[in-house]
């Protein structure tokens, strides 16, 4: 019995159906057999029930089928993303609905008691209002946006929608029936006409009865149990437990169809679940470190995240050095100076082996090493570590080394693959900005020293004229550092006009260098959100630190160029002081298309 059961589970819907029939015809055979003195008469009898009654039984059921079809068909393409699927769930609903109106109009030629003909007639009444919901589903579908996905939604499992095509099921099943009941009171005819068979014909029947309600129950179950266990999977994806196995889907039917396809919607729900994990990790990532003003404060910033988001016992950041020469460490996480090297040199153990070769290592430490983090109670042994470069435009600018009790897992490697590059920007902009405060803070030194050697222009004629020098010299290589960074970088006062700017600045902008010295920062180049909408002055960022003298980072807005059009930047700003008073801004900016 349990073989007959998980043979017809896995068989295909119309199988299951010609099993049925099959048995029932099997059935008539032998009633047909039981005399040759009956045989004319029953074959007679017989085909009149079946081109009469069975055949438009057939036809209705087939109808039915294809009822169902239609509604399967319109939910995969409410369900389905891809267009070349949903193209094809479209093609099979057309398919379906073209099948229903041929079978109808099949049996309907075989109808010839009114009280059938008029099921009907309120069939196709039915169904043409279910075929108005289809399309308008379909037009919903088609049109692709937001609200029309909710739309559909609502209509699917409306109760009007789901009234609608159990009312045309159960008309059709009536429809059936009513045929179904015909056919077996031309049997009982032609049994009470043969009354010699009529012992083997009881028998006959009966058996075909019993075994027609195990083919029924059988094709029922077989139907029924996988849905629920198909329905009890995608209630685990809505409920974010994907890891659940979908059951059915080496099933070679409409049910294997359905449970692959769900499997595809876990998959990609799993993938949506990975990314949305990391988009938000990074967010945290980026708000500890936006404050950082070193680079050791960045390495403490960014392990002390990193530890609570992916479980991490230690961690440690090593910056390279302009020569390409050495490795240090700025900051990290768990590590102690007493027994971790601070320093490495470009080769060394495996930190400067990593910068050498560009490749990231991986390690998992036998029992018998003993790699650990130091506690109050002794030492915690690391079992896992990775080792990962941090390259920005074919440069290793740093290390990272982190090391956890438990294997890095696929989602840790798909969180470090975006990280990367992440903070390999971050670490550059960090650089940008720390190179301006120091160009800043010898500009301020020596503006000082000027101002001194000037009270004292009177008696010292000659050590002026050496000031000059040193001063047009201090400026030419301000000029030329300015010129050199790959940022762009530009200066304004306290009225928001620029008052210096380097070359990048004036590239980027589209500006030559002299259109934009006396401009108003704000009203030429960042004058509008991204979205084309009115920035007021008053809540500019870089108009901000000249009133506060409060630094900032911003990476969510854009700057204008002289054509007209904007591109997204990441910049920050500094204040310029003399004497304890804010006297203007620095702004370093640089374009981040790439990256958005």
């Amino acid at each position: 019995m349990n073989r007959l059961k998980n043979y017809i589970f896995q068989r295909q819907l119309n199988t299951k159906l010609l099993l049925g029939f099959g048995f029932v015809l099997l059935v008539t055979l032998m009633i047909g057999s039981q005399s040759l003195y009956e045989m004319t008469r029953l074959e007679k009898a017989t085909r009149d029930i079946y081109e009469k009654e069975m055949t438009a039984v057939s036809h209705i059921n087939e109808a039915n089928i294809n009822l169902i079809h239609i509604g399967r068909s319109l939910r995969q393409m409410a369900l389905v993303t891809n267009l070349a699927d949903r193209e094809k769930a479209k093609k099979r609903l057309d398919l379906a609905r073209v099948t229903l109106q041929k079978e109808l109009e099949d049996g309907r030629r075989l109808f010839y008691i009114e009280k059938n003909k008029k099921l009907i007639v309120e069939f196709d009444a039915i169904y043409a209002q279910y075929l108005r919901n289809v399309d308008q589903v379909i037009a919903l579908i088609e049109a692709g946006d937001s609200s029309s996905r909710l739309s559909i939604e609502k209509i699917l499992t409306s109760a009007e929608f789901n009234d609608v095509i159990n009312k045309a099921d159960e008309k059709l099943n009536e429809v059936a029936q009513a045929k179904e009941t015909a056919a077996r009171q031309a049997a009982m005819r032609v049994t009470a006409a043969s009354a010699q068979s009529r012992l083997l014909l009881i028998v006959l029947l009966s058996i075909g009865l019993i075994g027609g309600g195990i083919f029924a129950w059988l094709i029922s179950i077989s139907i029924r149990r996988p849905l629920n266990d198909l329905v009890g999977s995608i209630e685990d994806i809505a409920a974010g437990r994907l890891d659940s196995k979908v059951p059915h889907a080496h099933y070679n039917n409409e049910i294997g169809v359905i449970a692959n396809s769900i499997t595809l919607l876990q998959d990609r729900a799993k993938v949506m679940e990975s990314q949305r994990w990391i988009k938000e990790a990074l967010a945290e990532i980026d708000q500890a470190v936006q404050g950082a003003a070193s680079f050791e404060e960045f390495g403490n910033a960014l392990y002390s995240r990193l530890a609570s988001i992916l479980g991490l016992v230690y961690g440690a950041l090593y910056i390279a050095d302009s020569n390409d020469s050495k490795l240090q460490r700025v900051g990290g996480y768990g590590y102690d100076d007493s027994i971790n090297t601070s320093c490495f040199a470009w080769g060394q153990g495996l930190v400067g082996q990593v910068a050498l070769d560009r490749r990231q290592i991986a390690l998992s430490l036998p029992e018998d090493e003993s790699v650990g983090v130091t506690l109050g109670l002794g030492t915690l042994i690391v079992r896992n570590l990775l080792i990962m470069p941090v390259v920005e435009r074919d440069k290793v600018t740093a290390v990272l080394e982190v090391g956890a009790l438990a294997p890095f897992d696929h989602r840790a490697a798909a969180f470090f693959e975006v990280a990367l590059p992440f903070v390999a920007t971050k670490l550059q902009i960090l650089s940008g900005n720390v190179a301006t405060r120091d160009l800043l803070e010898q500009t301020q030194t020596q503006a000082m020293s000027l101002a001194a050697s000037e009270r004292q222009l009177m008696a010292r004629r000659d050590e002026l004229e050496e000031q000059k020098e040193l001063l047009a010299q201090t400026e030419e290589r301000s000029r030329l550092i300015l010129g050199a960074m790959q940022e762009g970088i530009f200066g304004m006062d306290n009225g928001g006009k620029v008052t210096f700017v380097n070359r990048a600045s004036a590239v980027l902008l589209g500006y030559s260098e002299e259109e934009m010295i006396g401009t108003l920062m704000h009203a030429q180049f960042h004058f509008a959100y991204p979205d084309g909408s009115e920035f007021p002055r008053l809540q500019c960022p870089m108009y901000l630190t000249s009133q506060d003298g409060i630094a900032r980072t911003v990476d969510n807005e854009v700057l204008w160029r002289k054509d007209g059009t904007s591109f997204p930047v990441e910049y920050s700003t500094t204040p310029i002081r003399r004497n304890g008073d804010i006297i203007g801004t620095v702004v370093s900016f640089r374009d981040i298309t790439e990256r958005k």
